[in-house]
């Protein structure tokens, strides 16, 4: 092996070996790995009948868990089907608008319950 190979070996090593150095001070190396937030998990099979008591309600929770699961997930099925069992087909549109909301940026005033309420009805 030439010197040019060994300058450019030694470059990429050291490039690697920097950037695993960064990562591991950046994130305290793996002393948190594993370990999630103190706030309680949402999931659609928790959810109380009263957090789903009101069509808007089906918003809210799905706009919550959809932070942390995918729509081919049974917490948006459970969630979904639940909502649309107790508003009818309102609740499950609810939902989906909240899941969307979520996953597209448009939560808050600009996509909230009330807000979707007025653009669909």
């Amino acid at each position: 092996m030439g010197t040019v190979e060994r300058i450019f070996g030694l470059l990429i090593v050291a490039t690697l070996f920097a950037v695993g150095a960064f990562i591991a001070l950046k994130n305290d190396g793996l002393a948190n790995v594993g370990k999630g937030s103190d706030a309680p998990i949402v999931t659609a099979s928790n959810l109380g009948n009263g957090q789903l008591a009101t069509p808007c309600g089906c918003f809210d929770a799905a706009y919550k868990i959809s932070s942390r699961e995918a729509v081919t997930s049974p917490a948006y099925r459970s969630g979904f089907l639940r909502c649309r069992n107790i508003h009818g087909t309102e609740g499950g549109d609810l939902w989906t608008a909240g899941w969307k909301a979520r996953k597209t940026g448009m939560g808050g005033r600009k996509g909230g319950c009330k807000a979707f309420q007025g653009r669909s009805g």
